[in-house]
């Protein structure tokens, strides 16, 4: 067994320099689980490279990190964290009126459509990431490259373990958004994620700029 482990792992070597990473996003499929298996490998191996290089933040900007959001899209989420995330999430806002706002920061694929109550249950969304490739791809139209204007939302989401790669400028400027947004809560998933924003959120309580922080409740689930 570990012999086949190292074959593949040379296969997966050999083929992640040969393939171009357009064609692989043309071809990769999840049905295939040899394909879905170098999928793994491939992510695995750039994730590592970007943390041995500290370029966390930079890497989620290219198109390379679509294959980490093709995996979440198509991985089965049955008894695994994401799982209890999305149950923990829709405990949170199953009593919330279908009018009620969602923006999460860092979205990605968005995972609440990985449920079929939270794909029903949200209705307002408006996903941010830093990725400018994701909505085109996977054709959702309700996810941008920008942080929202002026419009207002009532609930904020950060979902995905993203705060953690920020520096103290976007780290920064998410407050100012959610200063400014209007929110009356803020659901987080990661811990590390929750101590950041609510340690920072502690920083500027004194801050008059950012007095509308004052009133958001702050959930870790």
């Amino acid at each position: 067994m570990k012999f086949l482990h190292s074959i593949l792992n040379i296969l997966f070597f050999i083929l992640k320099f040969l393939l171009p990473d357009e064609f692989l996003l043309r071809k990769i499929s999840f049905k295939n689980q040899f394909t879905k298996k170098f999928l793994i490998y491939k992510i695995n191996s750039d994730l590592s490279k970007i943390e041995l290089n500290k370029q966390g933040l930079q890497y989620w900007k290219t198109r390379k990190a679509l294959f980490y959001f093709i995996y979440a899209k198509n991985n089965n989420i049955i008894n695994t964290n994401t799982q209890k995330i999305l149950n923990n999430l829709f405990t949170e806002i199953k009593n919330f009126n279908d009018e009620t706002k969602y923006l999460e920061i860092g979205c990605g694929y968005p995972i609440y459509l990985k449920s079929p109550y939270l794909k029903e249950k949200i209705k307002h969304y408006y996903g941010y990431d830093i990725n400018p490739y994701i909505s085109a791809f996977f054709n959702i139209n309700n996810i941008f490259n920008l942080y929202p204007n002026k419009e207002k939302y009532d609930v904020v989401l950060v979902l995905s373990g993203v705060i953690k790669y920020y520096l103290d400028e976007e780290l920064n400027n998410f407050l100012e958004i959610l200063n400014n947004v209007g929110a009356k809560k803020i659901i987080i998933s990661h811990k590390l994620d929750y101590k950041i924003i609510k340690d920072k959120m502690f920083q500027l309580d004194t801050n008059e700029k950012f007095k509308n922080l004052r009133s958001i409740e702050i959930i870790n689930i």
